[in-house]
């Protein structure tokens, strides 16, 4: 997560600061911790089988799964006290930190929550049954994630459809495509579904 001083961080400041206290002494492994906290509490967050999902995306183990899924108990609860969405905290937590001068470079620019949710309040009416929806520059999968929460609420059944067939994303960064994953995983406790979802 960047260091700016927005309402987005300052919700996520103590769910930040609880993560790098987890990861604390990892430092070079550091981005792989993190991703593996962020994967454990989108398990807990969707529901799904976290040892199935590390095995099926071949992730390999720097603490072993029970202390992460431990871990990811408290980051949880953290998520749910600050009144976003927790799959949209998975994504603002999982984005690559970048300084202005790599923003500038790289042409990489984070969308709030806040902007996400307006976006997809907007092409609400268009989420229907066989669109598809396509950012072709995902980063952590903020735009897409507040579509996915927009088009199917708390529906589980529904939620695991869409994300099977109505979600693609692409980007350059294979750490912005994991975040992305991160992010819409947790809005289902299909396996199946994250695995159909991952291939496009």
């Amino acid at each position: 997560m960047n260091s700016s001083n927005t309402a987005e961080n300052q919700r996520l400041k103590k769910a930040d600061a609880y993560i790098s206290r987890c990861l604390r002494g990892y430092s070079a492994d550091a981005d792989e911790m993190r991703f593996q906290l962020l994967e454990a509490a989108s398990a807990r967050i969707g529901g799904y089988d976290h040892n199935a999902f590390r095995a099926h995306f071949q992730v390999k183990d720097h603490l072993p799964p029970e202390h992460l899924f431990a871990d990811a108990k408290t980051l949880v609860q953290l998520l749910d006290e600050t009144d976003i969405h927790p799959a949209l905290c998975l994504s603002a937590l999982a984005r690559e930190a970048l300084d202005h001068a790599a923003q500038r470079h790289s042409g990489a620019y984070h969308p709030d929550f806040r902007l996400a949710l307006h976006l997809a309040n907007r092409v609400e009416p268009h989420l229907r049954e066989g669109v598809k929806v396509i950012d072709p520059a995902c980063g952590a999968g903020m735009l897409l994630t507040a579509v996915s929460v927009v088009a199917c609420g708390p529906d589980r059944i529904l939620a695991s459809e869409w994300l099977r067939n109505s979600v693609f994303a692409a980007d350059l960064s294979p750490h912005a495509l994991r975040g992305t994953r991160i992010a819409l995983a947790a809005l289902t406790d299909d396996l199946d579904t994250i695995i159909a979802m991952d291939s496009h």
